[in-house]
């Protein structure tokens, strides 16, 4: 199931995308979407446990519900989310899967300036190669602090989000 949402051209992030293909290549993948169980969910969470922490197998959990949710819908296959669904509280038991840990540090100045000297060295590196207008990297740092916007925020900014009054 998760190979057709991959081949079937729906658009993903790069994230989604590289643990469904991730989720594809481990056992969890090769099962029947519909004989899928329980236990199948939370044996693939611990196997990933291994070498991830439980906010990436909760990343995983979710994008599993997900493809679950859509297949119905978007290939007529009987699918159902209920396994992921039962398999929650064993995960959460476990400590297989949790959220991601507040962060309660800023950047110091000196990491700032050290992280804008590598995006105008990038940015001086591909006016060398020849592209005419780089991606202003250190403008959207920037703005990115000052607006307290994550950087996809900041990217998705069109013109008519501007109050030009305000």
């Amino acid at each position: 199931m998760i190979d057709k949402f991959l081949k079937g051209g729906f658009k993903f992030g790069r994230t989604k995308k590289g643990v469904l293909e991730l989720i594809s290549d481990c056992d969890i993948g090769q099962k029947v979407a519909v004989e899928l169980t329980p236990n199948d969910v939370v044996e693939h969470c611990r196997n990933r446990r291994v070498n991830a922490k439980p906010v990436t197998v909760s990343q995983d959990v979710s994008y599993l519900r997900w493809v679950l949710r859509m297949a119905p819908a978007s290939f007529g296959v009987n699918t159902s989310e209920q396994a992921v669904i039962d398999a929650l509280p064993a995960l959460h038991a476990e400590k297989l899967i949790d959220k991601s840990a507040k962060r309660s540090r800023r950047p110091a100045s000196e990491e700032i300036e050290k992280i804008k000297a590598g995006m105008i060295e990038r940015h001086q590196n591909a006016l060398k190669r020849g592209i005419k207008n780089p991606m202003p990297y250190v403008d959207m740092l920037d703005f990115s602090i000052l607006s307290c916007m994550r950087i996809g925020e900041v990217c998705r900014i069109l013109w008519s989000d501007i109050n030009y009054e305000h």
